[in-house]
């Protein structure tokens, strides 16, 4: 609990570990074509949070991490890390304090698992078995860390791949889809071992295609759409901000029928966006604004209190907000 607090503060707290200005990334094709992959990108991330970047394929997210890992450079724009300008060059004591999963993840197969953590090890000048067997324990594979790695699930490449990361204690952690190819057991245990360093105030930014998992991980949500960010806030705010309503679902009791009259009336008064009776008249959903929970709570208790026999509550997610998105287009010119 205290990790989780101190979690929070950190996530809250207004250091920026990484800052986008207005970044653009452009690239010429064949017949003098002219290609945006990123516009116009300005965001911050905060010491301690974890920002999951979503978007559909070709949204532009693997280009902006590849650009903040330096592996690629804007056409325009600056970038800070660390409260170090990292525009032209990532200097190596920046890179030091990163722990890096790429989209593909490749290892030597000859090689067991542990002759990996070592061989990245001695790249670091780190010699600790201890520690090697330690990390790979956290990731769940110590194991089959003396079998070679080409015998690997892909699960277990990723998380042996995470293991790695951790070599160094880095301060910053980013993943460019980390579960891509996972199944959803795979997935669970990737967002556990996020936590795992969130939980001990690390920062992270992840990048993900719509993964209702990732909701309880991130402290913000980026959305990109085309190259550009479409929305940027933790998941109540963008909810709100886009008028994305939570449903109520009323399941009656055998013999108790809703009113359809007194159902209209508090949708005339705004209460709630719309409604719907189903399952031969003995349920009802209730579109609602979340800044109108407790109020029409309280009404519906008031009405139909001896008549209910269940209610369930559901909020706008993070599936729910992407999906805006992708039904609003946003141009790319």
């Amino acid at each position: 609990m205290l990790k989780q607090e101190l979690n929070k503060e950190q996530a809250n707290n207004d250091k920026q570990v990484i800052r986008l200005d207005n970044i653009h990334k452009d690239y010429k094709l064949r017949g003098g074509y002219l290609f945006k992959a990123l516009i116009d990108i300005n965001f911050s991330v905060k010491e301690g949070e974890v920002l999951t970047i979503v978007g559909h394929n070709g949204a532009g997210k693997s280009t902006l991490i590849k650009i903040i890992m330096g592996l690629t450079k804007p056409t325009s724009g600056g970038i800070k890390i660390f409260d170090m300008d990292v525009s032209l060059m990532l200097p190596k004591n920046i890179k030091a304090r990163i722990g890096y999963i790429p989209e593909a993840v490749s290892f030597y197969g000859n090689l067991s698992g542990f002759e990996i953590m070592r061989f990245f090890g001695k790249l670091n000048n780190i010699y600790n078995k201890k520690l090697f067997e330690e990390l790979l324990d956290n990731a769940g594979i110590l194991k089959a860390s003396d079998k070679k790695v080409i015998a690997y699930s892909k699960g277990m490449r990723q998380r042996l791949a995470f293991a790695v990361s951790r070599i160094k204690n880095p301060e910053l952690y980013i993943f460019d889809e980390p579960t891509s190819g996972m199944d959803p057991s795979g997935i669970n245990e990737f967002v556990s071992l996020v936590k795992l360093i969130n939980d001990e105030g690390k920062t992270v930014i992840l990048t993900s295609h719509i993964l209702p998992e990732v909701e309880n991980i991130s402290n913000r949500i980026c959305v990109m759409l085309n190259g550009r960010v479409a929305a940027l806030g933790n998941i109540p705010e963008l909810a709100a901000n886009l008028g994305l309503t939570s449903k109520i679902n009323l399941r009656f009791k055998g013999g108790a029928i809703p009113e359809k009259n007194w159902f209209d009336m508090i949708k005339t008064e705004q209460l709630i966006s719309d409604y719907e009776i189903g399952d031969r008249n003995s349920t009802m959903n209730l579109k609602f604004l979340e800044e109108n929970r407790i109020k029409l709570i309280k009404e519906v208790f008031g009405k139909y209190y001896n008549d209910l026999a269940d209610m369930n509550i559901q909020k706008p997610g993070l599936f729910e907000i992407y999906n805006h998105f992708s039904i609003k287009k946003v141009s790319n010119d």
